[in-house]
């Protein structure tokens, strides 16, 4: 499965439950954090709908 993290020190957290998530299904998701205008968190992975991978630049809702 494709899938990227991106985990500032502190956030660690955030990104195990992600990958928990991610452990248990191949459903596309994504999510970023910025906490005072820096980016803390970047995370995507899984299948979009058509089975292609998930990507960076992948719209969802």
């Amino acid at each position: 499965m494709t899938r990227s993290l991106f985990v500032a020190p502190g956030y660690e957290s955030v990104g195990e439950v992600f990958r928990k998530h991610h452990s248990q299904s191949s459903a596309g998701a994504s999510f970023v954090a910025f906490v005072a205008g820096k980016k803390v968190v970047d995370l995507w992975g899984g299948q979009q709908k058509d089975g292609s991978p998930w990507c960076d630049d992948s719209l969802c809702v």
